[in-house]
């Protein structure tokens, strides 16, 4: 996770070293709505507003909704031309590694996504993601 100077959005870069294939690297960042809504952008302009929670030291992400933003207006999208509703789980194992769940429930086809695993910070640990929610973001 990081910033970058004069933007209020939060990136979350992963880079995926899977067995005899190339990395993938994947980024998407979140930001605040004018509403106070949490808005998580994955690429070309989609998006998903999150429901974000604490439970300990654990964070519960969940969807409540996506959209395609163009132009600066955001596009509601119905819920069967998604790729379902998202729930993520994070717990910090130790400062340098956090474990992640994610599951996509799709309406009509069921579970479309599951991902689970141990992540380590291969760079510089700047700040836990959860001191950086509660810091840039108000915590439901």
């Amino acid at each position: 996770m990081y910033s970058k100077p004069g933007s209020p959005a939060i990136f979350k870069q992963r880079i995926y070293h899977l067995n005899g294939r190339k990395p993938i690297q994947f980024t998407s960042y979140m930001r605040e709505s004018r509403k106070g809504e949490v808005l998580e952008y994955v690429g070309m302009g989609l998006g998903m507003k999150l429901l974000i929670s604490v439970d300990g030291s654990d964070l519960h992400f969940a969807s409540y909704g996506y959209f395609w933003e163009i132009f600066g207006i955001r596009i509601p999208l119905l819920g069967i031309f998604t790729p379902g509703k998202t729930f993520l789980w994070h717990r910090n194992d130790n400062p340098d590694e956090f474990n992640i769940r994610i599951e996509i429930k799709h309406a009509l086809f069921g579970t479309t996504f599951t991902q689970a695993g141990t992540f380590q910070d291969v760079g510089e640990r700047i700040k836990s993601t959860k001191e950086i929610l509660e810091k840039e973001i108000q915590i439901v």
